[in-house]
C-alpha cells in the first residue's frame, strides 16, 4: 500500500510540475508578447511621426483589416480595433514562440533568435498575410519605409525576456 501511494504522490508530482511549466510559459508568453507588441507600436509610431503622419497611423492602418477601406480618419473605434488587432497577433507571435525557447535560455540568445523569428514572421506577413488580409496596411508601410524592419527587431528583441519572465517573475 504504501509503495501504491508513493507511486500516486510522484506522479502528482509529475502532472503539477507540468502545469507549473504551461501556466509560467502561457504567463511569460502573453505579457512578452504585448510588451513586444507595445514596443513595436512605440518604434513604429516615432517612426511615423518622423515621417510626418500622425504617431496613431498604424493604429488606423492595422484597422482597416477588419473595415477593407481607407483608414485615415477612423476615429477612437478604428484605433481600438487596431490596437485590439496588434495585440491579439503579437500574443499569438509570442505564444507560437515561447514553447522553442527553453527556460533556462540566457536573454541574448533567446533576443538573438527572437529577432530571427521576428523577421521570419515579416516575411510571411509582408509577403503572404497582409496583401490577402489587409492590403493597404502593406501600402502604408511605405511611408515609414525601414521604420518596420526595426519594429520587428524590437519585437524580436522583447521576444527574449520570455525565458527571462519564466525564470523570475512566474516561477514559484
Amino acid at each position: 500500500m504504501a509503495r501504491v501511494d508513493a507511486v500516486h504522490m510522484a506522479d502528482a508530482a509529475v502532472v503539477g510540475r507540468r502545469r507549473t511549466a504551461v501556466h509560467d510559459l502561457l504567463l511569460a508568453a502573453i505579457t512578452a508578447g504585448l510588451l513586444a507588441g507595445a514596443a513595436m507600436m512605440a518604434w513604429v509610431a516615432a517612426g511615423a511621426a518622423l515621417a510626418e503622419l500622425p504617431p496613431w497611423h498604424p493604429l488606423e492602418v492595422a484597422a482597416a483589416a477588419f473595415t477593407g477601406r481607407d483608414p485615415v480618419g477612423a476615429g477612437l473605434g478604428g484605433l481600438a480595433s487596431g490596437g485590439l488587432l496588434w495585440a491579439v497577433v503579437s500574443v499569438a507571435l509570442a505564444l507560437l514562440y515561447a514553447p522553442i525557447i527553453p527556460r533556462d535560455f540566457p536573454f541574448a540568445p533567446a533576443a538573438m533568435l527572437g529577432t530571427a523569428y521576428s523577421f521570419l514572421v515579416m516575411a510571411i506577413i509582408t509577403s503572404v498575410v497582409l496583401p490577402r488580409v489587409n492590403p493597404l496596411m502593406r501600402a502604408a508601410m511605405a511611408d515609414v519605409g525601414g521604420t518596420w524592419v526595426f519594429g520587428y527587431t524590437v519585437f524580436g528583441i522583447m521576444l527574449g525576456f520570455i525565458p527571462v519572465f519564466r525564470r523570475r517573475v512566474f516561477a514559484r
